[in-house]
């Protein structure tokens, strides 16, 4: 697939996707108001689909809302 290069995180190799040309639809039941938002690009569909339970969903959006952990 074009735009597929090799970088690397901690020393595992990582592949990383340049999506800057994609078409990205926004779902008619996203919620923009609330942040709850769920985007997708029918024009790449040999890359497989992730599936979340609402609750596991609505689990990772609030974890990303809250602020990182300083060290």
């Amino acid at each position: 697939m074009a735009g597929v290069h090799q970088a690397t995180a901690g020393g595992n190799p990582t592949k990383l996707l340049n999506l800057s040309s994609v078409s990205w639809r926004r779902c008619s039941h996203s919620n923009l108001s609330t942040g709850r938002c769920l985007e997708f690009a029918p024009n790449l569909p040999t890359l497989g689909a992730l599936l979340f339970t609402t609750a596991s969903w609505n689990t990772f959006v609030d974890s990303v809302k809250e602020p990182a952990p300083t060290r």
